[in-house]
């Protein structure tokens, strides 16, 4: 066995360790990177408002519910897009609460998805409502019936005009319209009412 002493030593030698020194009278120091600027422009609309019903509805907060669900039926609505979404959310919101103008616009909506019976159905409670009107609730009785005549709900759009005529006597509109449903359909109207509707 060969001893220790006689086994060749390695020709390379390693690099020293880097010399760690500071300018004369400096003390190192570290230094933090400054923080982030926070990020600042046009906010993901859409996506804050649906974490917004997200967050109601787990809170389970009726009013905070129904005004986000409302706030997100209507911008889906202004942009036209995804109508079947923003009807959805509108009927949550009117579950919390009623509101004539949310209701108004449900039915524009419903109409332009082509489902007149529904909304005609979102329509008529406004004619009920303490606050409206007579000549306001008798322009959306006979919207309502004009709706249901577009659905094919011949009895429907007969029993709305009709309840037109009372509240707003001196408007020719519902006596007509319900002269010339009795034409359309002469089952949905009685012929004598018809003749009086002229």
């Amino acid at each position: 066995m060969v001893p220790l002493e006689a086994e060749p030593r390695s020709t390379r030698a390693t690099l020293p360790p880097p010399e760690w020194t500071t300018p004369q009278g400096r003390a190192r120091t570290t230094q933090a990177p400054p923080p982030l600027e926070r990020r600042k422009g046009v906010r993901a609309e859409e996506a804050w408002m649906r974490a917004r019903v997200e967050e109601a509805r787990a809170a389970g907060e009726t009013a905070a519910t129904r005004q986000a669900c409302a706030t997100l039926a209507r911008w889906l609505a202004s942009r036209d897009r995804d109508l079947d979404e923003a009807v959805d959310l509108a009927v949550e919101a009117l579950r919390g609460g009623d509101d004539i103008e949310l209701r108004r616009e449900l039915a524009a909506w419903l109409e332009s998805l082509g489902e007149f019976a529904r909304a005609a159905g979102a329509l008529r409670p406004i004619a009920a409502m303490p606050e409206v009107e007579s000549a306001e609730a008798a322009y959306v009785l006979v919207r309502t019936g004009v709706l249901k005549a577009r659905g094919g709900a011949a009895a429907g759009a007969a029993a709305a005009f009709e309840a037109a005529l009372p509240i707003a006597p001196d408007d020719p509109l519902p006596a007509e319209l319900l002269g010339a449903l009795a034409e359309w359909e002469p089952d949905a109207v009685e012929r004598t009412a018809a003749a009086e509707a002229y």
